[in-house]
């Protein structure tokens, strides 16, 4: 790869493992130094290492839907130290964590990316996805916290439903799912729903 490089998976079902320094791997192939990850139209997993230092951007691609099955969601989860997440709007965000091997912060950017999983240490998700022409817009996203104490404030959004979800698969359910989070804040001034959604 190079400056400018981009990496595109494949039309199907891929996984992204990404290494210490600028390495990484799809599928088990290896690869090194791309500025741009990009998946295909089936669902892309991106996992990344406490070591890496991959400081480009990750896009889960445009997934389709396949008959009366939903379109996969992409997702990215990073490993066992302390994550914070950010979301600014529908799969759009970054998500930032000490790189075990320099004792740096890394900060990746993301989009196109519909699952985020925090790892085995205390997570921070920070939503603040803005409406769209004064309508709320549609975070159709499963946030799950993993292991550790995680923590979501969630975004000043008028009449925002939130499904919570013990983190059984919900690939099927719209809207914006949170699961495995000891602290859910919501801003004071709007209405929002809390449902469960698979007996949580």
């Amino acid at each position: 790869g190079g400056t400018n490089s981009e990496l595109i998976g494949a039309n199907q079902l891929n996984t992204w493992q990404l290494n210490q320094g600028q390495t990484g791997t799809i599928n088990g192939v290896a690869f090194n130094n791309f500025a741009q990850l990009t998946g295909g139209t089936g669902q892309d997993n991106f996992s990344l290492a406490n070591t890496t230092q991959f400081n480009g951007n990750i896009n889960g691609g445009i997934n389709t839907a396949s008959g009366n099955t939903a379109a996969p969601r992409d997702e990215l989860k990073i490993d066992s130290v302390a994550g914070t997440f950010a979301v600014t709007e529908q799969g759009k965000g970054s998500v930032d964590f000490l790189n075990t091997a320099t004792n740096t912060q890394t900060k990746i950017n993301f989009s196109g990316i519909e699952a985020l999983f925090g790892g085995k240490n205390k997570d921070t998700f920070n939503v603040s996805s803005a409406p769209v022409n004064g309508v709320a817009s549609a975070l159709d996203m499963l946030l799950d916290g993993q292991d550790g104490v995680d923590a979501i404030s969630l975004p000043a959004i008028k009449n925002l439903s939130i499904g919570l979800s013990a983190g059984a698969d919900q690939s099927g359910v719209n809207g914006l799912i949170l699961a495995h989070f000891e602290s859910i804040v919501a801003d004071a001034t709007q209405d929002n729903t809390l449902r469960a959604i698979d007996g949580t």
